[in-house]
């Protein structure tokens, strides 16, 4: 069967996958490529409000998309200009394998994961459109679950919108936003992005990080000035409940050390939240992690803690084979406790990853 045929797909996937195999044909000297990734899991997890037990395929919804990743499907392409200079685009979109549902959660845009082109050279690179948050990016990448939304403790006490009330406002990405990436510098790169209002009259939102990689180490700095808008620019709040008008200043350090077999995964992060008429809420976070490789696989294993106002303690362990280069499964258990929590929130999986 022609896969460019939109017998082939569901709405509203399948007009994205006839524009982009009419485009390619126009673009001969561009290089188109399709990748994404399938992650399903069985899952089972109780209700931190009722206590009662639910077991389904990719958690409850609306909740966590994917195990240990959310699932996604992107289109990327680039043009070499010549002169070192390089043109890029990426399209991607998020989709929920348990539902055969597209976005993260209903509601959740097509390009939700990205959207947006691009230019770079020997100066760096500047991007234009909706684009991952570079405060995401340093929390992703300093802790030994990266961006699992079901199971990583930091990723729980920072985004996932059914947390204890600790999460920041923004999404895990930012629309009308402005980037620049600087070069590599023996290790050390920095990403400074600015998300236009789009409202008179009010403050887009700031986001920036420091990366270093030196062998076995790695280090991170990010900061992030964030206020929520009147039409969720800062997309589509994960965070939820904050008014218009409410600000928040995040700031992070980050350290990772590989031993081999064994790695560690160290994160602080402090929230200062002000709502308009309210007293600001400061709160910090602390992430200890590890990963130590274990046969073909990783035994993973992250504890997080939020103090200040509210007390709220996530811990998580799972073990990771791989199968192949593209192809994993996993087991993963997490625990959640919390004083906004009237029951104590346990959630169990078992998944297959694949990527493409």
């Amino acid at each position: 069967m022609n896969r460019c045929s939109s017998a082939f797909w569901r709405k509203p996937i399948f007009i994205l996958i006839n524009t982009v195999c009419f485009l390619i044909p126009a673009m001969a000297q561009t290089n188109v490529t399709v990748s994404g990734l399938v992650d399903a899991e069985v899952n089972s997890q109780t209700s931190a409000s009722t206590g009662q037990h639910t077991t389904s395929i990719n958690g409850l919804s609306p909740g966590p998309n994917g195990g240990m990743q959310s699932s996604y499907l992107q289109f990327a392409g680039n043009e070499d200009l010549g002169g070192g200079m390089k043109a890029s685009f990426t399209l991607g979109t998020f989709f929920r394998p348990g539902m055969g549902s597209d976005g993260r959660f209903d509601g959740d845009p097509l390009f939700s994961r990205d959207a947006n082109v691009s230019l770079s050279g020997d100066f760096g690179g500047v991007t234009l459109g909706r684009q991952i948050s570079p405060l995401y990016l340093s929390t992703l990448l300093f802790n030994p679950f990266a961006d699992s939304f079901s199971y990583s403790p930091i990723i729980q006490h920072t985004y996932y919108a059914f947390s204890a009330g600790n999460v920041i406002s923004a999404d895990s990405g930012y629309s009308n936003a402005i980037s620049y990436s600087t070069p590599n510098f023996s290790g050390l790169s920095a990403k400074l992005l600015y998300s236009l209002s789009g409202e008179s009259g009010v403050a887009g939102s700031f986001s920036g990080n420091l990366l270093y990689f030196n062998g076995p180490f790695a280090a991170t700095v990010a900061y992030e000035n964030s206020t929520v808008s009147g039409t969720s620019n800062n997309t589509y709040t994960l965070g939820g409940g904050y008014p218009a008008g409410t600000t928040q200043k995040i700031a992070q350090l980050g350290a990772s050390y590989d031993f081999a077999p064994v790695k560690l995964f160290f994160q602080y992060q402090n929230t200062d939240t002000t709502q308009t008429g309210l007293a600001s809420l400061t709160l910090d976070t602390f992430q200890l992690g590890t990963s130590i490789a274990m046969g073909q696989g990783n035994v993973l294993a992250s504890y997080a803690k939020t103090g200040g106002a509210i007390d709220h303690k996530t811990f998580s362990v799972g073990y990771d084979y791989n199968l192949s280069k593209s192809t994993d499964i996993y087991m993963a258990y997490m625990n959640d406790q919390a004083t906004a929590y009237a029951y104590t929130l346990s959630s169990v999986g078992i998944g297959i990853r694949k990527r493409f």
